[in-house]
């Protein structure tokens, strides 16, 4: 796993930290402005709302953003090495392409027509068009940033990966809400949703720029769905998995909407937007290991990923533990510090939230290993049995106990699902993937990032 050159993982990781430290800044402030802005009536549509564009953006990728951590970082390797690859540079570059001109435009259309229908934002043609653009842009820009990974553009990538759609997005979206809180200091949920819309094109153009190298090399326009097709057919059931991802870490919040109305659906919003801080570290670790243990795994050299992989996890629970001590001891002061006092309710449910997002943490990067793996369908299967299973649990315990049996609920489904993975990816690909307290730091120096 030595020897070969280009950016070390060590390396893609501080780079991927830095770049998700400042998403984490400029998520906090789009979450501190919008709760201030919107108040308890309507912060929680607005997280539903931003939650499933992100949702229904990555469905619109039917799975073609996988190429950037598995596929375009050996070809991009083996064409330096003078291997000719520009057959397959071509299919790539064609697949994701089509998946921006058909596919996912009609995911934006379906959200614009879905928001239309609903009353979120009172049934306004600029909302659903706001919803419409969301979904396109959140969607194009994960393609680019995968893309941006696999030609070793690590700090590019970075900016555009994480929460609010990374560094860039959420100062974008962060500038957008604090002029239209400062001009409108009781905005409606439509315009709160529009703003971030506005602000998305700037990564959104750097995305575009840093990867039309690549996007160039499908030649003339010509093909586009049979690409399109083929894209799918490649990448459904990575797509499956992610999408099964995020249904997990939503399923909540939809019950709480359709079950316990807007104020109770703030409270579990911010509690759940909260706790997801948990995830932060395992996130930075699973985007820059991907393509490492993409690259071992086609080698069949498992016993020398393992080290690499128990490192990464030990770092990533380091850094949640010392996100989840004032979770646990000062809910409240972290609630009212983020969000504004108004959800400081939401502190019980944080607390019981954090805990069950800490089990994952502590389980490693079996998902990545899974899906990079070749096991992505069987990790998309764990997931969507998890999902259902959580809907009905979720629902019962919802009704027998209010918003804290529906926290419960949530913790129980993600701490199981995290401990599930963990078993799927020692018996299926070999390795242990759970945080050492003994960790060989030194393999992350030593292993090549792309």
């Amino acid at each position: 796993m030595t020897g070969r050159p280009g950016v070390r993982l060590s390396t893609a990781m501080v780079w991927f930290a830095g770049s998700y430290l400042a998403a984490l800044v400029g998520y906090l402030a789009v979450q501190a402005i919008a709760g201030r802005m919107l108040g308890e009536a309507s912060f929680g549509h607005f997280t539903l709302v931003m939650t499933t564009v992100a949702i229904v953006g990555q469905v619109g990728l039917v799975g073609a953003h996988r190429v950037g951590l598995r596929e375009l970082p050996t070809l991009r390797r083996e064409s330096a090495e003078g291997l000719d690859r520009r057959q397959e540079l071509a299919e790539v570059a064609s697949g994701s392409r089509a998946v921006l001109l058909t596919t996912l435009p009609v995911a934006s259309l379906i959200a614009g027509l879905v928001a239309a229908w609903s009353d979120l934002g009172g049934h306004g043609i600029g909302f659903s068009l706001a919803v419409a653009s969301l979904v396109w842009t959140s969607g194009a820009v994960l393609l680019f940033a995968h893309l941006a990974r696999g030609m070793g553009r690590v700090g590019v990538s970075g900016f555009l990966e994480g929460r609010s759609g990374g560094a860039l997005a959420a100062f974008t979206q962060m500038l957008a809400l604090l002029v239209l809180w400062r001009t409108h200091a009781h905005s409606s949920l439509a315009l709160a949703v529009a703003a971030c819309a506005v602000a998305a094109v700037v990564p959104l153009l750097l995305g575009y720029l840093t990867t039309r190298p690549v996007l160039a090399v499908a030649g003339p326009l010509r093909g586009v769905i049979a690409s399109a097709r083929t894209a799918a057919r490649l990448g459904w059931r990575f797509a499956s998995n992610q999408l099964a991802a995020l249904v997990n870490a939503t399923a909540e919040l939809w019950l709480a909407s359709l079950l316990l109305g807007a104020i109770a659906t703030s409270y579990f919003g911010a509690a759940m937007r909260l706790s997801f801080f948990l995830a932060i570290p395992t996130t930075v670790v699973s985007v820059a290991i991907s393509p490492v243990v993409a690259r071992e795994i086609a080698a069949a050299r498992p016993e020398r990923l393992e080290p690499v992989v128990r490192a990464a996890a030990s770092l990533a629970a380091a850094g949640a533990l010392v996100i989840l001590v004032p979770m646990l001891l000062v809910p409240h002061w972290v609630v009212s510090v983020v969000l504004g006092s108004e959800l400081t309710q939401a502190a019980p449910a944080l607390r019981i939230l954090a805990l069950g997002m800490l089990v994952p943490v502590l389980c490693g990067q079996a998902g990545t290993v899974l899906t990079m793996s070749h096991h992505e369908g069987l990790m998309a299967t764990l997931q969507w049995v998890v999902a259902g299973t959580r809907v009905v649990i979720g629902i019962a315990a919802l009704l027998l106990f209010g918003l804290l049996g529906l926290a419960v609920s949530a913790a129980a489904s993600t701490a199981f699902l995290g401990i599930a993975s963990w078993w799927l990816a020692r018996t299926k690909v070999g390795i242990n993937t759970h945080a050492s307290v003994r960790p060989r730091l030194m393999a992350l120096r030593q292993a090549a990032a792309v």
